[in-house]
């Protein structure tokens, strides 16, 4: 290990060799000397304890200087260096920088020192003075601290000078949310980050004013441009803060909530078309009590008063009124025929007997022509034999899928001839309405949520509903995995 004595005696270079001596008497001092001619450098004992090394375990050379300086500043003490001694200017120069004591233990020193030039002009080497500032120093450390930790941060943090507007500051992941490079937003206006539209930046600024001049913590939501023009929406929060820098800031956190707000707009739009949907069953549910009432009123109840009476009115003939008799049971008898086909319709529209009795296609086409019937519109159909009839649950979705459909057809579409086919492929079953109308609406509105209902009837088996139109009809069909058949 090579001796790091001090030349003796100075060299004519080195005139301050004597008075860097006597600083060495002082705490947390060392003294340096770079010798270019020699090639290596010379520490003094006190330095070498800077280091927390034995006196003369110091080498000499650049190596070992390097790896005792802390890695994350090699980078910047190397540049000082270069600078400040390879020039060979004779200006004194100044630097911080941490280094890895031998017990591993972390220092900050403030190197000072001067190049020096030999008597003919040549660049000979250097000197100077390390200090250990660590301990007085603590403040550094932890403003070096919170740098990093700002730097790291997952949410973009700027200061915006609240006289003039403009970025003092921002961090990597404020740049990163705006897309701007390292350092490009330091001393732009931050109406940069809304440029199409200067007067909601400036109602925005003035809001946030409002709020901090109240001793609050501003937070809100934001709609920002970055500098690619792609619009994304931000959560920020704004504080105000009186830096010894840059004066009276705004200290601003973001976050880019771009993908949570559509998100939140798409769970707004379903909660909407649920709530109209419900409305709409409701709406639905009543009118069709309101309808069954009416009919059991008229129908059912209004033929069992008949029946009432005419037997009353038999119970007082004589038996030689025979052919009154007759008449009179032969009506009764219509009129309990009547009655069985009424409350049969009833039946039906709270439950389809016709699903249990006889399977879903012949269901189907005993429906479609009851409601041609009913409406005067004609209607054809196909309904194919299913190889395998689906579970009741299926079955009674599909069912009243076709009665949607036909109710939608008959009360929007305005047709004059609707089509109708139930078919099981390899893979599907399909159910097909057409119509020569003009179709309905696909919006939120009665007809609209008539397809609300047939998509939600058939979201549990993945099921679909494709509407085409064209100049001459409208095809609604639906299909369900057949999987979800058997």
């Amino acid at each position: 290990m090579m001796k790091n004595p001090l030349p003796s005696p100075p060299s004519p270079c080195d005139p301050s060799v004597e008075i860097f001596r006597d600083f060495e008497a002082l705490e947390n001092i060392g003294f340096w000397e770079r010798k270019s001619a020699e090639g290596l450098i010379y520490w003094s004992p006190s330095m070498e304890s800077l280091f927390g090394l034995e006196e003369g375990a110091f080498d000499g050379t650049d190596e070992d200087v390097r790896r005792r300086i802390h890695p994350e500043d090699l980078p910047t003490f190397l540049l000082a260096r270069a600078e400040s001694i390879a020039t060979g200017k004779p200006f004194p120069f100044q630097f911080q920088v941490r280094i890895l004591r031998s017990d591993g233990a972390v220092r900050l020193l403030v190197v000072t020192g001067m190049p020096s030039v030999g008597p003919d002009g040549v660049l000979a080497g250097g000197f100077g003075l390390a200090q250990d500032v660590t301990d007085s120093n603590i403040s550094w450390n932890e403003n070096q601290f919170l740098i990093k930790v700002m730097e790291n941060m997952g949410d973009g943090v700027a200061a915006i000078n609240i006289q003039t507007g403009l970025f003092a500051y921002t961090n990597p992941k404020y740049e990163d949310i705006l897309g701007y490079d390292p350092g490009e937003l330091i001393g732009c206006h931050v109406s940069v980050l809304n440029p199409g539209n200067p007067q909601n930046s400036r109602e925005v600024f003035e809001q946030i004013e409002r709020q901090l001049i109240k001793g609050h913590e501003w937070r809100g939501t934001l709609l920002n441009i970055r500098k690619d023009g792609q619009e994304i929406w931000i959560r920020a929060s704004v504080s105000s803060f009186n830096h010894h820098k840059f004066g009276p800031v705004w200290v601003e956190v973001k976050s880019d909530i771009t993908q949570l707000h559509a998100a939140e707009q798409a769970r707004d739009e379903a909660l909407k078309s649920l709530r109209g949907l419900f409305n709409h069953r409701r709406e639905q549910a009543e009118l069709e009590r309101a309808a069954l009432a009416r009919d059991v009123h008229d129908h059912v109840g209004a033929a069992l008063s008949g029946i009432g009476m005419r037997l009353e009115a038999l119970a007082h003939k004589s038996q030689k009124d025979e052919s009154y008799v007759r008449d009179q049971l032969t009506a009764i008898a219509e009129t309990a025929k009547s009655t069985h086909v009424t409350t049969r319709e009833i039946c039906t529209r709270l439950y389809p007997i016709e699903l249990k009795d006889f399977g879903l296609s012949e269901a189907c086409k005993i429906y479609l022509r009851e409601w041609s019937r009913t409406t005067g519109l004609p209607a054809s159909g196909r309904f194919g034999r299913l190889p395998v009839e689906p579970k009741p649950r299926l079955s009674n979705d599909i069912f009243r899928i076709l009665q949607e459909l036909l109710t939608n057809v008959a009360r929007h579409a305005g047709a004059k001839r609707v089509r109708v086919a139930l078919s099981s492929g390899a893979r599907h079953l399909r159910l097909r309405v057409v119509d020569d109308g003009h179709g309905f609406p696909s919006a939120p509105s009665k007809a609209g949520f008539g397809l609300l209902g047939v998509r939600e009837r058939i979201h549990p088996y993945e099921g679909k509903l494709i509407i085409d139109r064209n100049k001459r009809e409208t095809a609604m069909t639906v299909t369900i995995p057949l999987g979800a058949v058997g």
